[in-house]
């Protein structure tokens, strides 16, 4: 039997491709002329970040940087800062993607080892892990009219994640010492954290502001064994450029500090009682965009016999946005002649949303001051969860507001973390799309009326079909809310 019928296409972006890289890479590192030779390291740390993306058709390119901190003594036991920046690059084969897919990634420093091959050159390796996510149009042919049918039309809430995004934020603050403080013979480490301020969205363009604290360690100039602190915040913007966006959309952006150089400088007299910090902080955005989709996921011809095909479609169907702050706790154990911790630096690494809980680790770095006066460096991880009551997939953002810690009498260092967290979470779900119904010369067998004995939950959906009646005309016909039963009914099957 020839039917009219007309044809659609669905499409929407889709999760194509995702993976965890590791990244391992060796460095030679020779120290400036004007630095002190080495005679023991203290404390090496490098922090990593992505700057761009190239994607094409089978490969996926991230570029970024290292910035390797270094403090250590010199032969007359005076401590010394060096720091060094590489860049790095990593190629990940992928099958073949469209014109229209992009990337969200992210990097995570996992460990840095250090061997000292002379006194001036330090060979180092880092270990980190980049996650990639490729996100594509995928598209879906639907039925979307045919003569002499009744159609099931499905509304589902999408998630849509729409655009990704890597921007950096140069910033250049300088401030002085206040009368308090000794002025600087040498800065020996600094250690920071960025947080989120806002995010505001406008048609293809977002307003990005953060703000910044810095720790800074340094010898006092009265004293080269004395070692000061300081602490600096600020608060910096930008507004960066993104097709396709728009005000309604959401936004999730995790931000860190990129390359960050503190140098001390005099002014006004010979001591040195200003600091000037200049570097970037990494902004990585993913913005979503929720609406309303209609699918004919079914179909009839009432009186006849058809042939339906479907095809398959992936969808994440909205669940909600997560938004508080949250409080971290965390343990290190120190060395038995540990007095006091001069620095403490917090990263989060790797989150993960599995199994209704949220997952991550916190990365925990801190220089101590020994009984004898000398300073250990002290490293370790600890993993930490939230519950997720919503979705069985997200994305996610975190953002240490502020942290503070105590010393306890069982040579441990016990740390309270105030994070900000954002998750945005979604189901993962398959849609059956009507791509094709085709009738049969068979007529099929209906009476005139029938009386059908319905449990509940049956879909009236599915009785009229079966029976090749019209849903409107049963629901009507039995005085019916919706679609769905909500308990045993007789109910009336008129004929069409």
């Amino acid at each position: 039997m020839d039917i009219q019928k007309d044809y659609s296409c669905v499409e929407h972006n889709n999760k194509v491709f995702s993976k965890a890289v590791e990244v391992e890479a060796d460095y030679q590192e020779t120290l400036p002329a004007y630095c002190d030779d080495i005679f023991r390291v203290v404390k090496c740390i490098g922090r990593s970040y992505i700057t761009s993306t190239d994607i094409s058709y089978n490969e996926i390119k991230v570029f970024g940087k290292l910035e390797i901190c270094l403090t250590y003594y010199n032969e007359n036991s005076k401590l010394c800062y060096a720091d060094f920046e590489e860049d790095f690059s990593k190629t990940v084969s992928v099958d073949e993607i469209g014109d229209s897919a992009f990337v969200c990634v992210d990097i995570y420093d996992k460990y840095t080892n250090f061997r000292v091959i002379n006194q001036r050159r330090i060979d180092v390796h880092n270990s980190g892990v980049i996650f990639l996510s490729i996100y594509d149009k995928i598209k879906c042919p639907q039925v979307c009219s045919c003569e002499n049918s009744k159609l099931r039309y499905q509304n589902f809430k999408i998630a849509d994640v729409i655009s990704s995004d890597i921007s950096r934020i140069e910033f250049d603050e300088e401030f002085s010492l206040t009368s308090s403080n000794e002025a600087i013979n040498r800065i020996i480490s600094w250690s920071a954290f960025a947080s989120l301020s806002e995010i505001k969205i406008i048609k293809d363009k977002a307003l990005i502001k953060a703000s910044v604290t810095v720790n800074i360690l340094y010898t006092a100039d009265n004293s080269e064994e004395n070692v000061e602190k300081l602490q600096y915040s600020f608060n910096t913007s930008k507004i960066i450029d993104c097709l396709g966006i728009n005000e309604d959309d959401i936004s999730l952006s995790n931000i860190s500090v990129g390359s960050m150089f503190v140098k001390g400088k005099a002014s006004g007299s010979d001591k040195v009682n200003t600091v000037d910090i200049f570097g970037e902080l990494s902004v990585r955005t993913v913005f979503i965009r929720e609406y309303e989709q209609q699918y004919i996921t079914d179909g009839y011809i009432p009186g006849a016999v058809t042939d339906n095909s479907f095809s398959e479609y992936k969808i994440s169907e909205a669940a909600g946005v997560i938004s508080e702050n949250k409080i971290v706790n965390a343990s290190v154990a120190l060395p038995d002649d540990v007095s006091t911790v001069l620095e403490l630096s917090l990263v989060c690494s790797e989150p993960s949303l599995k199994n209704g809980k949220l997952l991550s680790k916190l990365i925990i770095n801190a220089l101590c001051l020994s009984e004898s006066g000398e300073l250990v460096s002290v490293a370790s991880g600890d993993e930490f969860s939230m519950p997720v009551n919503s979705g069985n997939d997200g994305l996610c953002a975190f953002s240490i507001n502020s942290y503070d810690y105590t010393l306890t009498d069982r040579n441990a260092m016990d740390i309270r973390v105030n994070m900000k967290t954002d998750i945005y979470t979604f189901n993962n779900k398959t849609v059956n799309i009507l791509s094709d119904i085709v009738a049969t010369d068979e007529k099929k067998e209906t009476s005139t009326m029938t009386v059908y004995f319905a449990k509940a939950n049956e879909s009236v959906w599915d009785i009229a079909k079966s029976f090749s009646s019209d849903i409107d005309m049963i629901i009507n016909e039995n005085s019916l809310n919706s679609d769905k039963l909500d308990a045993d009914k007789v109910l009336i099957i008129p004929r069409v």
